[in-house]
């Protein structure tokens, strides 16, 4: 009992302080209070008004509150007029009405009547014989409703119709007014109408700008309203609508100014992607990407006539086809003439390719001149350097890391030295030329030295052998008498003359021959300590096996008995 004590007055003492203005608003606690339809006839029949009253004790807000008139011939939900709407001056404020304060409607003919301070004014023309006024509130949900005359069904009790020039009056009940659902309960009728003062006052709105925010009342410099109302700050504000992050494609600013992604700061026009054939330089700009490319060979001075067979040639030491379109050629000592390779040239990969003077329109001076292969913006990546007088069928190539003339002309393919011709008097050519060593041979069209093969060589007669340094035959005889003498622990070997030494390591012969050996006593002594040990060892053994050896006879005679 203690304890549920305690605990009312707890939640009692919580109630008891609660704000009022903390309460929770009730729409319903606002009501039609009074109405007047006017007479039935005569100037006063659409002089009319309608009172509404707040039944709390906290205001109320009211802002676009309306008041409907459904006729006699209609239905609850068919509204057929919209009288009159509490809607205030200025969109940034509330229209509030005061606790136990009052709201007012009067009709037009009425106010030209009686010149009154309403809160809203609508053209008369309520019925005083039966029909509804409702309240809505500012999302359309019936507040309340009066209903008079004989529109009573058997879940709603209508008022009474008022008596021409009379008026319906909610009673109060302990100072509110009554509300108990049923307007024939609620509402009397009265003689003396009495109208009231408003008790509506405005309140300006502190707008929050941005809900999902902390109180904004202005939307925040570079910010923008999403489709839900709330605050978003806009990532590009040089673009029309809101954007959420940078779009694709797109740069922003420090300042939120986006800009078209350009990958390429020194080219004109945005690059959305690093150009072919171009790379990423230090300054956010692109250079060409050159593949190494090398100039090879020239033929300035052709045999017979140079139109069409002049020609300069490229190599490609890399992996890759390169693009000729990027480099051109420079000729002339100063390089003053600039010629383009082909539209669409390439050259594949380990390829030596030429190009003559009628495709690509040059001319190599024959006493003198320089040929320049360079890329596009000016990087060389070939130079013949000057060459003089040029003759006949001899190309300038690049032989090792040196430019020079050779009477061997290679287009598309690798270089080669020069061919030195040999004079008419080929004895003394010949004389100029070093000996071949005995093992050896001069190659009649090479003039090279090459060392004898032994597999060419003739068998030795009968009594010669070969030399095997030398590879010649000689007499075995004229060999072995120019021989050496061998020493005395030495012989000469037959087949090869040499001396080797002599196998010491035999059994000398013993100058006796092998006595055998007769038995002595001791032997016969030997035999008999043998025989006794044997002896005291099976003894032994005997004694040691005694009951195994007694469980063997036992079945050994068992055995025999059957």
């Amino acid at each position: 009992m203690r304890l549920f004590v305690t605990l009312v007055f707890v939640v009692s003492q919580f109630l008891v302080n609660v704000p009022v203005s903390a309460q929770p608003i009730n729409s319903s606690d606002v009501v039609i209070s009074q109405m007047y339809p006017g007479t039935y006839s005569g100037g006063w029949k659409d002089q009319e008004f309608i009172e509404l009253y707040n039944n709390t004790l906290v205001p109320v807000d009211v802002t676009n509150w309306c008041m409907h008139y459904v006729p006699y011939t209609g239905s609850i939900g068919d509204d057929k007029q919209e009288l009159a709407c509490l809607i205030p001056q200025n969109t940034d404020t509330k229209l509030w009405l005061s606790p136990h304060g009052r709201a007012i409607f009067v009709s037009n003919e009425f106010n030209q009547a009686i010149s009154t301070t309403s809160d809203a004014y609508f053209n008369g023309g309520i019925s005083q014989l039966k029909g509804y006024v409702r309240l809505l509130d500012s999302q359309k949900q019936e507040v309340d409703r009066l209903g008079w005359g004989n529109v009573s069904d058997e879940t709603y009790l209508a008022a009474i119709k008022p008596t021409s020039g009379n008026a319906l009056q909610r009673m109060i009940n302990n100072g509110v007014m009554q509300d108990t659902g049923s307007d024939q309960n609620d509402f009397m009728e009265v003689v003396n109408i009495t109208i009231h003062a408003s008790n509506i006052y405005e309140e300006q709105i502190m707008v929050d700008a941005c809900p999902n925010l902390t109180e904004y009342s202005a939307l925040p410099d570079g910010y923008i309203h999403d489709e839900n109302g709330d605050c978003q700050p806009d990532s590009c504000i040089n673009l029309d609508g809101l954007q959420i992050s940078v779009p694709d494609g797109y740069d922003s600013s420090i300042d939120g100014i986006c800009m078209i992604h350009d990958e390429c700061d020194n080219l004109p026009d945005a690059q959305e992607t690093i150009p072919e054939y171009m790379v990423r330089g230090d300054n956010n700009d692109c250079i060409i990407e050159y593949s190494p490319l090398a100039l090879t060979e020239i033929l300035p001075n052709a045999i017979g006539s140079d139109n069409g067979n002049e020609f300069i040639e490229v190599y490609n030491p890399g992996s890759a086809t390169i693009n000729l379109t990027l480099y051109s050629i420079k000729m002339g000592i100063n390089g003053d003439k600039i010629y383009s390779f082909p539209i669409g040239a390439t050259i594949g990969p380990g390829e030596y390719r030429t190009f003559s003077d009628s495709q690509m329109k040059f001319t190599l001076v024959n006493s003198s001149g320089r040929v320049v292969l360079t890329a596009i913006g000016g990087k060389v990546f070939g130079d013949t350097g000057e060459y003089e007088s040029a003759s006949d069928g001899e190309s300038w190539a690049l032989l090792g890391d040196t430019w020079r003339y050779t009477n061997r002309p290679t287009p598309g393919d690798e270089n080669l030295s020069s061919i030195v011709e040999a004079d008419d008097d080929s004895a003394s050519s010949a004389s100029l030329l070093k000996p071949c060593s005995p093992d050896q041979f001069r190659n009649p069209e090479t003039n090279r030295c090459k060392k004898i093969e032994s597999s060419t060589l003739a068998p030795c007669s009968e009594g010669q052998y070969r030399n095997q340094e030398t590879n010649r035959c000689r007499k075995v005889s004229a060999a072995s008498s120019s021989l050496k003498p061998c020493a005395s622990n030495q012989y000469r070997n037959p087949e090869t003359n040499r001396c080797r030494k002599k196998d010491v390591g035999s059994v000398p012969e013993a100058a006796y021959k092998v006595q055998s050996v007769a038995d002595g006593d001791m032997v016969f002594a030997g035999w008999w300590a043998l025989g006794g040990v044997g002896a005291l060892a099976g003894s032994y053994a005997g004694w040691e096996w005694r009951r195994e050896l007694m469980n063997i006879r036992s079945r050994l005679l068992r055995l025999f008995n059957r």
